[in-house]
């Protein structure tokens, strides 16, 4: 059994809480919580009255009450706070961003690599996907040939002027560092470099305020150079209502389409650039195995968005859980 702490008792956190004390993850047992705020000190003693609480993570992360920490704190904390755990012996998962500055992150890095006995995750839950597993599988496989280009229109992320002004922290450079990109879109931009590669070139226009009475970015469109010559089209915004989102990549031998929870794909007999007269593609809408497709073929419902983040956010906790286990059990 893995003993966790958490540090943060925000929403998030609250999330992981519920799952862990539900029994959806069985690999876990939530043995401390620490939170600055004493009201959410006060919900983590009335919540798990068996767990230790601390006011500061550090407190928490020095204590003998955990052997892996799951840190959902505020952006400018997490390299910190990851190093700290690092150096107690602690595994380590934090929430996205990374971090704010690159500098720190590479610090967070290089900690966790002078420590390869310790399991360290970032929550890039949506890998555990099915939509992207099989996207991933296919253009690994090389079926698709090589990557020509990709679009990714990401702006689903429609928030109001009241979010913006529900907390002083949100959408300022103090508070959190950045706005669509550090805030929202971590997942997609994981998953582009996972799915893609990382590119070599990056030119981007990035709107602070455009939609929003905010100082950070809210639309964003950048343009990307892989290696090889393949290009990229990256747009996301948190000013338009209804969004979208729909991922393409497309290959010389077929292209792939990620939109509303479905994975469409196109194959050729042949590279689309040789012969006298073009193939004809064979279009496929993938059936995906997925204990989760109910929810996820009702993406336009707002509950549905949310019942699915919270079981992708369960699975990226229970691999972490998994992980350690697998490891203690080697004896790494």
């Amino acid at each position: 059994m893995l003993r966790l702490g958490i540090i943060g008792a925000g929403g998030i956190a609250s999330l992981h809480t519920h799952n862990i004390l539900s029994g959806k993850c069985p690999e876990v047992q939530l043995t401390a919580m620490a939170d600055r705020k004493e009201s959410r000190r006060e919900w983590i003693r009335a919540t798990v009255p068996d767990a230790a609480v601390f006011c500061e993570g550090s407190d928490l992360i020095a204590s003998d009450t955990c052997d892996a920490v799951l840190i959902a704190t505020p952006h400018y904390q997490h390299p910190t706070l990851a190093i700290e755990a690092f150096r107690h012996g602690k595994h380590v998962l934090c929430e996205k961003p990374a971090g704010v500055y690159t500098l720190q992150v590479r610090d967070m890095i290089a900690e966790a690599d002078k420590h390869p006995e310790l399991t360290f995750g970032m929550m890039f839950n949506q890998r555990t996907n099915c939509v992207y597993r099989k996207a991933k599988a296919l253009i690994d496989s090389g079926a698709l040939g090589e990557i020509k280009r990709m679009i990714w229109v990401v702006t689903d992320w429609y928030r109001t002027q009241s979010y913006y002004d529900a907390g002083a922290w949100r959408a300022t450079w103090d508070g959190e560092g950045g706005g669509v990109l550090l805030n929202q879109c971590p997942h997609q931009l994981d998953l582009l470099q996972w799915l893609c590669g990382l590119p070599v070139r990056v030119r981007a226009a990035c709107h602070e305020g455009k939609w929003h009475d905010i100082e950070v970015e809210d639309d964003v469109t950048a343009y990307l150079e892989f290696p090889g010559g393949a290009t990229g089209v990256f747009i996301a915004s948190t000013g338009e209502l209804p969004g979208t989102n729909r991922l393409e990549i497309a290959c010389d031998r077929g292209k792939v389409v990620c939109e509303n929870g479905q994975l469409t794909l196109w194959r050729q007999t042949a590279q689309e650039r040789f012969g006298r007269n073009p193939p004809s593609p064979i279009k496929e809408l993938l059936a995906l195995s997925d204990a989760w497709a109910p929810i996820r073929g009702n993406l336009e419902n707002q509950d549905s968005k949310t019942a699915l983040s919270a079981q992708l956010k369960l699975e990226g906790i229970g691999l972490f859980g998994r992980m350690i286990a697998l490891r203690q059990g080697m004896g790494a």
